[in-house]
């Protein structure tokens, strides 16, 4: 009656009071299948527009750390003691598989050399951290011997070169990254690779003023070095024992200095 007119309904309205609750479940999925789809079309050969039709977080999954790993890093972060024994560096070794959403992005190698172009060129020239040559080294094994903690690399130098958004629900490798970082963080993969990720996605929340998350980022890559011992060389205790190279040992101290870096 606002506008001086009695209201009226149609009777089909009238008479249907219940709604079927199973029905507008199964119209809520389809949207989102629709919604998907649209996602996954919207992609271009474009290395920058490319970044865009990434599938958010399909296909990945957690890999429960074993027991072994569990013992080698409570024995190492609970001892106060000077016994502990360095393992291996393959004794943290997950054996994960790299998730399918990621394999598709790095599949080709044309795209991976894209990527390690694209890095090197806009990125490493001021923040200097990965050791090309080690990279190069160790890209080519990727899929001969999947490395999942190199795919998680991978994946981050391919984020911080995605031109700057001001909206990150634009961007949905930023939360395909997110996802597959905890995931191998989670099954207990502690390397120079899971912390150079690290700083690679501090760097680019920090750099699109994502605070606090930037923030905690940061703390999370700080804690992650500290664990491996690149904070102190001398005093504390190191998780793989003394490098075995000279570019070994300057890539952590680069990416300990990184760290330092985004936390000034």
């Amino acid at each position: 009656m606002f506008l001086g007119k009695a209201c009226g309904y149609p009777s089909n309205l009238q008479d249907n009071k219940t709604y079927d609750t199973d029905s507008l479940l199964q119209r809520i999925q389809q949207l989102e299948c629709e919604r998907d789809v649209r996602i996954q079309r919207g992609g271009s050969v474009d290395f920058a527009t490319s970044l865009t039709s990434v599938p958010i977080t399909d296909g990945i999954f957690p890999n429960p750390p074993t027991l072994a790993r569990t013992q080698i890093l409570a024995e190492f972060l609970l001892n106060p003691t000077a016994t502990f024994k360095a393992p291996p560096l393959n004794a943290l070794d997950t054996g994960m598989a790299i998730p399918k959403p990621i394999l598709e992005l790095l599949e080709s190698s044309d795209e991976r050399e894209c990527i390690r172009e694209q890095y090197f060129n806009r990125i490493h020239s001021w923040f200097p951290m990965i050791d090309m040559k080690r990279l190069d080294q160790e890209t080519p094994e990727l899929y001969r011997k999947p490395d999942v903690g190199l795919a998680l690399l991978f994946t981050c130098m391919r984020l911080v070169c995605y031109p700057v958004m001001y909206n990150l629900c634009q961007t949905p490798l930023y939360y395909t990254v997110k996802q597959f970082f905890h995931v191998v963080q989670d099954s207990c993969l502690l390397s120079m690779h899971l912390l150079q990720a690290a700083v690679l996605i501090a760097l680019y929340e920090i750099a699109h003023g994502v605070h606090p998350v930037g923030y905690l980022s940061v703390c999370t890559a700080a804690r992650l070095g500290m664990v491996m011992g690149l904070h102190d060389r001398k005093q504390a205790k190191q998780l793989y024992g003394a490098p075995e190279t000279w570019m070994q040992r300057e890539e952590q101290r680069r990416t300990w200095w990184a760290i330092l870096i985004l936390d000034r």
